[in-house]
């Protein structure tokens, strides 16, 4: 029973890392990444924030309420940002407020 559950879990020891692939998506679609993390580089925020989001979805603990808030955020803007890259969305149609709230939590960053 238990060999058969660590045989079915091998295929996953292969896979390639998430924020790897992150990376390779926003090398290849070229998307703005500017002031998602405005203190630290992309890598290294994106290795925080999915530490945070593993803690989360794995251990069900978060070290801090506002930390994960803001990391969310971050996340949010950053799909939003490739999901609009990938369907070449003119960036000129995007308004002025749009960032504000990602400008509010790098803010106490």
């Amino acid at each position: 029973m238990y060999l058969a559950e660590v045989r079915d879990k091998l295929p996953e020891l292969k896979r390639y890392a998430f924020n790897k692939k992150a990376k390779k998506v926003v090398e290849a679609l070229n998307v703005n990444i500017t002031g998602i993390w405005t203190k630290k580089s992309f890598e290294d925020g994106l290795k925080e924030d999915t530490k945070i989001r593993n803690s989360l979805f794995h251990a069900g603990h978060i070290d801090s309420l506002e930390g994960t808030y803001n990391n969310l955020v971050r996340l949010q803007f950053l799909t939003e940002r490739i999901i609009l890259a990938a369907l070449k969305w003119n960036k000129n149609q995007l308004w002025n407020w749009y960032d504000q709230e990602l400008i509010g939590i790098n803010s106490g960053q």
